[in-house]
């Protein structure tokens, strides 16, 4: 059986036994996975390769009972494969399956909904979608703020399952909210919003290109839920606050990381996140990074929050506040590192944040630094506290240089 389900639950028939189902009708395969039609009483289902659970009404007594395969026993259901299927009061999750880049861009119809990867998606042909004037502007992100509230928010969720989505394209350079997800809200009920592919698997965008104006990421654009397990090698470009994962983020980032190139023309662009306020945790980047002010191979501009456990070592650039891990920081980090080369054309340039206005514990830089006014090693210009860090690398400047502060 395949890695994931798809339940319909339709018509009347049947009250009988085996969970209120007295007969398969118009069983059906989807994905590997037979889709039970024919049910009275609502039945609740979440799979994954290994476990699947039922939850309905109805039952029966006496000696076991077998249908299409499966077992039913003194109130559990079994089948051969490691399967098993539980009987009623069991709590489940049901998601809507997502196997195709047809059905991701489906997602935006239903923008509450819970769904879940089925399998990696070819997304190639999204380089030739949604034509005007003859330039393709791609594949739609699922979600934007056109409405300032959640009605035009994502705050569903997505578990992508180990699967991945592969060269997708986004060509909206004049878009604000562009990502896979163009804006990961929070619901009304106050609870957050979720990119979240569960503890034993991961969601990947592989490949492809992501362009947009503000807040551009390769995953998302605004985090205002939680990402986890998650990671992006696309091309990511924008102007201000873009960043390799996600381009804004008050949320939180949990295990994950970027490779793939970042491009802002204005501010705040970072390896893996532009502009965080959240949290972010055993993550990294590692591809080149190329902005104006507040530039890192990490964040761009670190505005709050805390950044733990994490590195970056891809080569940065940019003109002022460039940093090899944060470009601008006033969050608490705590074991980082950033290994990558780093240039800034004005001041206030350093090998792992270009300015420090908070706390940073246990860190160091290597690579080499160069810059114009206020260039360190660890850091440009200081004004935080720092304990337990060190730099190695060589050090390049005109005025203010040193080979930790500036």
């Amino acid at each position: 059986m395949g890695g994931a389900l798809s339940v319909g639950v339709t018509g009347t028939v049947g009250v009988d036994g085996l969970v209120g189902v007295r007969e398969l009708v118009g069983v059906r395969e989807s994905v590997g996975v037979r889709e039970l039609v024919g049910v009275r009483q609502p039945i609740g289902i979440q799979g994954s390769a290994s476990s699947v659970t039922l939850n309905g009404s109805g039952g029966t007594n006496g000696s076991a009972y077998s249908m299409y395969g499966l077992v039913y026993s003194m109130g559990t259901w079994t089948q051969n494969g490691g399967m098993a299927f539980i009987k009623s009061g069991t709590k489940v999750n049901a998601f809507m399956l997502v196997n195709d880049v047809n059905q991701l861009q489906s997602m935006d119809t239903n923008l509450a909904g819970s769904y879940a990867l089925g399998k990696s998606i070819d997304a190639s042909a999204t380089s030739g979608w949604n034509v005007a004037n003859g330039v393709a502007a791609g594949f739609a992100p699922v979600g934007n703020n056109s409405t300032n509230d959640n009605a035009s928010r994502f705050t569903g969720t997505l578990d992508g399952q180990g699967h991945t989505v592969n060269n997708l394209t986004i060509n909206r350079p004049n878009s604000d909210y562009v990502g896979v997800i163009g804006y990961l809200g929070k619901p009304d009920t106050g609870s957050t919003g979720n990119l979240n592919v569960g503890s034993t698997g991961n969601l990947g965008l592989v490949g492809g290109s992501v362009m947009g104006h503000n807040q551009v990421g390769g995953l998302v654009g605004y985090n205002g839920g939680s990402i986890s397990n998650a990671y992006s090698s696309a091309a990511v470009q924008g102007a201000d606050r873009v960043g390799g994962l996600a381009g804004v983020s008050p949320g939180s980032i949990t295990t994950a990381y970027s490779t793939g190139t970042v491009a802002g023309t204005g501010h705040d662009v970072g390896g893996l996140v532009g502009s965080n306020s959240g949290g972010i945790k055993t993550a990294y980047s590692t591809g080149a990074v190329n902005g104006t002010e507040s530039v890192g191979g990490l964040v761009g501009n670190a505005s709050g929050g805390s950044i733990n456990n994490a590195f970056s070592s891809g080569p940065v650039t940019g003109e002022t506040k460039v940093g090899g891990l944060v470009g601008s920081n006033n969050a608490s980090l705590s074991t980082v590192y950033s290994t990558g080369a780093v240039s800034g054309s004005n001041d206030s340039t350093g090998g792992l944040a270009g300015v420090n206005n908070s706390t940073i514990d246990t860190a160091y830089s290597t690579g080499a630094v160069e810059g114009h006014d206020y260039v360190g090693g660890l850091i440009g210009r200081n004004s935080g506290n720092v304990n337990k860090a060190y730099s190695v690398g060589a050090v390049k400047g005109l005025d203010s240089v040193g080979t930790a502060f500036s």
